[in-house]
């Protein structure tokens, strides 16, 4: 799966590229992170991606290290993608203590330089699902645009980076899913039966 995102990403800067576009910013939603180690990766292997801007849930573990240098591996949704990034960042000795960590079921923590360097590049933001309702009302409602809840919080995570660092460069927003796969809370945002949705999502293609 992360080597199918690897592509994805790489495509995409290639179609940038025929615009003279060779940078940007990434924004995706966290979840299991598998999406943001596919874009460290990216990173790593050439594409020139300035910040990786991961959206959490509430209660996210993921959020816990990278912002307190403190988590509860009972919080962590996939152990494995995370290793990776302490393995790449920190080196096997660290990978190894947040793998026993996992394994007892305790608290694995960094020192304030281990997390700078974790998270050099790198900025997650926690963006709840009461918000992701409202991102999801307000782009259809400006922008006639119909985003799914993935896409959502990430776009949230992306105004919670620029008001933190003001920085406002180019970010491309990753949608892993169609508005019909996640049409429980898309029809809960936008105050429409699945019939409606169904029929605003036919009327972009007419």
């Amino acid at each position: 799966m992360i080597a199918i995102e690897i592509s994805v990403m790489f495509g995409i800067f290639a179609e940038l590229a025929k615009k003279q576009i060779y940078s940007a910013d990434i924004a995706l939603a966290g979840e299991d992170f598998l999406s943001p180690i596919a874009a460290w990766y990216a990173r790593k292997m050439g594409l020139d991606i300035r910040c990786i801007i991961c959206a959490c849930e509430d209660g996210d573990g993921t959020w816990d290290l990278l912002n307190r240098a403190e988590v509860s591996t009972r919080k962590i949704a996939d152990q494995q993608a995370l290793e990776q990034l302490i393995y790449e960042a920190l080196g096997a000795e660290q990978a190894k203590a947040f793998v026993a960590s996992c394994e007892k079921a305790g608290v694995y923590s960094l020192d304030e330089d281990m997390r700078t360097v974790l998270t050099e590049g790198l900025f997650s933001s926690v963006v709840g699902t009461d918000r992701t309702g409202a991102i999801i009302s307000g782009f259809y409602r400006n922008n006639n645009y119909i985003a799914e809840p993935n896409t959502a919080s990430a776009y949230g995570a992306v105004q919670d980076y620029r008001t933190n660092t003001g920085e406002n460069r180019l970010t491309l927003l990753l949608a892993k899913q169609g508005p019909l796969q996640a049409s429980k809370q898309i029809c809960s945002a936008l105050g429409c039966s699945l019939e409606e949705l169904k029929s605003k999502i036919l009327s972009h293609w007419e």
